[in-house]
């Protein structure tokens, strides 16, 4: 059995854990990772040894992951103000070929505004230090949405509930201008936005938002990632991935259809009235 729940996983994170995992053909290995790795010299066992094909394939991709996101880390420079579980995130953002999103009560990150992510940020900070580092955060925030527009794009796929898409906003204009946000970028290809009706029955979804970090064809590496007003917790094992996974399916049937939720966005956004 895995360790179903860590803390702030990286790519090097995951790679040393999946290099210690015994391979069913192989010798068994019996080391456990402990702490917060930051830097994989070599794998452990040696590169290859004792693993089938299919398992050097696979440590062969997640090396060249880690190679691919030391490259990419520009949220480096923004180190003094993000949290470790923070760049995490960015940086699994940053490998990932899709994320699936379920937002309970906010619009997803990766779909915000300047000014909305501003105002969210205002109210939830929960300590001055927090409050000191709104503009970089905001900076941050909009820098990662680069991933839905890159060369190769992610692809998003986002559920969110028709509560978050009626917050009333301080700043006159914010949640007009947020929504069409999420008209324009729900015109991308490789953009999907469904709205849960606020008259939905009981459903999976109350249990808590969460995104789920896809990487292509290797579903072993999927993460799922849950934030909570202090921190962020990742489920990596296979089993409990795949219940996450299924409760997706269950909110995106629930969900009403990409047309109507455009229809009600749309519906919501003309509430607002004329700037």
């Amino acid at each position: 059995m895995g360790w179903p729940w860590v803390i702030a996983p990286t790519p090097p994170i995951r790679l040393c854990r999946t290099a210690c995992r015994p391979c069913p053909t192989g010798p068994p290995v019996r080391r456990r990772c402990g702490g917060r790795v930051r830097a994989l010299a070599r794998p452990t066992p040696p590169f290859g040894v004792g693993f089938c094909a299919a398992c050097r394939a696979l440590r062969t991709a997640l090396l060249a992951l880690t190679r691919e996101g030391a490259r990419r880390g520009w949220w480096q420079s923004y180190r003094g103000v993000l949290s470790p579980a923070y760049e995490d995130l960015i940086s699994l953002e940053a490998e990932a070929t899709s994320v699936r999103t379920w937002q309970m009560g906010v619009i997803p990150g990766l779909l915000q505004t300047g000014e909305y992510a501003r105002e969210l940020m205002t109210s939830i900070g929960m300590s001055e230090a927090v409050e000191e580092k709104v503009d970089a955060l905001v900076e941050v925030r909009l820098a990662r949405q680069v991933v839905l527009t890159r060369e190769s794009p992610l692809t998003l796929w986002a559920i969110i509930a028709e509560g978050a898409l009626r917050t009333r906003c301080v700043g006159e204009d914010v949640m007009r201008d947020q929504l069409g946000r999420l008209l324009n970028r729900g015109r991308r290809p490789n953009v999907t936005i469904q709205v849960l009706p606020s008259d939905s029955p009981p459903h999976v979804g109350q249990m808590g938002s969460y995104s789920v970090l896809g990487f292509e064809n290797y579903a072993d590496l999927d993460v799922v990632h849950v934030e909570s007003l202090t921190s962020a917790l990742y489920v990596e094992d296979g089993e409990q991935v795949g219940m996450y996974r299924d409760a997706f399916e269950r909110l995106r049937a629930a969900a009403l259809s990409v047309e109507q939720s455009a229809e009600r966005i749309e519906q919501i956004w003309d509430e607002h009235g004329p700037r």
